[in-house]
């Protein structure tokens, strides 16, 4: 198998960055790679013409507007039999409550849609990214492909990757075992994701269930050498630096607040956040109540070159999330040779380990982030001696030159054209 589309939410998106250096590792392994979204991306998605050229490649395949429910029913309806079977399948996989079934019938129209277009294009198999909606309507055009090509045809094979925290969450938890049981494989992100799975297949399906990390290029994000980190400039304010979508399960304001201890502790920081959401109005409210507007610096939703920049001028990183999957804005920081300060949950202990290459603290604990920032704003040393060791563990296990050919070689092992029955 050699020509695999993936599918996910937006491509490509700001925060989706991990699925765009996996499918350019994909691509430099020789693998043709089509790329397909349920949304269009967005003006803040687009910031590069690199960004701009893969949108224009890439198919959004949910219906926008009368003409692609049109076009995909008409889909459906030169092939009647297999609407009926994908029509099944989509109800299957979910309780029968009127705002699922709407859901689903959404999901069931955009997988008529990608059948059409990745039929034309030769594509041999569907890989999602979350197990979500981009999963189901993987599974769904499967399903109606099997059944175009009837028995003992050759139909596209389809698999997904698990990331957490939302796959666990709302109506997605009916449909995990239909998802994973139909799937050929799955890409677990972490040893985490791969247990919560566990629990909904039996012992001897284990061995579908892939751990692949996410990652980055290590010689592309490099440790910076300035003032900061080796205490060499005494006037240096030290800057911590975060990158996250302003959402409710980020964590801001719980920065915010620890920043505020710390400046009120007399201890001299700046804080720097990048991302862009729903929950920017509640952060700058946050920042006025406490009267720190002086120290912290909002800038919006940042190209990856200037992340990278940002990164080089950090002396901390801070992401005091809620829920996560394996974050790769820590795998960047870290290999930049920064310290981190983050929180104990899902499978950030996978890739920090607490006092060696960060400070992993209770998650929605202020006091217990600003005392891990007290820490390393007073101790030089321990940043830098912190910052190589989380280096050393992304270049070691977080690498997506190393990581991209292994997901080349399952998906050319595992994956491609299946007899179907």
């Amino acid at each position: 198998m050699s020509h695999v589309c993936y599918v996910t939410t937006r491509y490509p998106a700001v925060s989706h960055t991990f699925i765009e250096r996996e499918i350019a590792e994909l691509r430099r392994n020789g693998m043709v790679v089509s790329t397909a979204a349920q949304r269009p991306s967005t003006s803040t998605d687009l910031l590069t013409d690199a960004h701009r050229a893969e949108a224009a490649d890439t198919f959004a395949c949910a219906p926008q507007g009368w003409r692609g429910w049109a076009a995909g029913l008409s889909i459906a309806l030169r092939h009647p039999g297999a609407a009926t079977r994908s029509a099944r399948a989509a109800l299957r996989t979910g309780l029968l409550e009127p705002q699922l079934v709407a859901k689903r019938l959404g999901y069931l129209v955009s997988a008529w849609r990608l059948w059409a277009w990745t039929s034309r294009r030769g594509v041999e198999h569907l890989h999602a990214h979350f197990a979500q909606g981009p999963a189901m309507i993987a599974m769904l055009a499967s399903e109606f492909d099997q059944a175009v090509r009837g028995p003992g045809g050759h139909s596209m094979s389809w698999s997904f990757t698990m990331h957490g925290p939302h796959e666990f969450h709302d109506e997605t938890l009916f449909a995990l075992a239909s998802l994973t049981t139909g799937a050929h494989y799955v890409i677990c992100i972490s040893d985490y994701a791969r247990s919560q799975l566990m629990r909904h297949l039996p012992a001897e399906s284990w061995d579908k269930l892939w751990v692949h990390h996410c990652g980055v290029d290590p010689a592309v994000f490099v440790p910076h050498d300035g003032p900061g980190p080796d205490g060499s400039s005494a006037a240096h304010v030290v800057t911590v630096l975060t990158v996250a979508r302003l959402d409710p399960m980020k964590g801001h304001t719980v920065l915010v607040d620890a920043v505020a201890h710390v400046l009120r502790a007399g201890v001299h920081i700046r804080l720097v956040i990048v991302g862009e959401g729903p929950t920017r109005p509640e952060v700058e409210a946050q920042i006025r109540r406490h009267g720190i507007a002086d120290s912290v610096e909002l800038l919006g939703a940042q190209d990856q070159e200037a992340v990278r920049s940002l990164l080089a001028a950090a002396d901390i990183f801070a992401l005091p999330s809620f829920g996560e999957g394996v974050p790769v804005v820590l795998m960047e920081a870290m290999s930049c040779g920064l310290p981190v300060v983050t929180t104990r949950i899902a499978g950030i202990p996978e890739l920090v380990e607490d006092g060696r290459s960060g400070l992993v603290v209770s998650p929605g604990r202020p006091d217990m982030v600003a005392d891990g920032l007290i820490r390393l704003v007073r101790d030089p040393q321990l940043r830098a001696a912190m910052g190589s060791c989380g280096r050393a563990k992304v270049v070691e296990e977080f690498d997506i030159t190393t990581i991209g050919p292994a997901i080349a070689s399952l998906h050319r092992s595992r994956g491609g054209a299946s007899s179907t029955s």
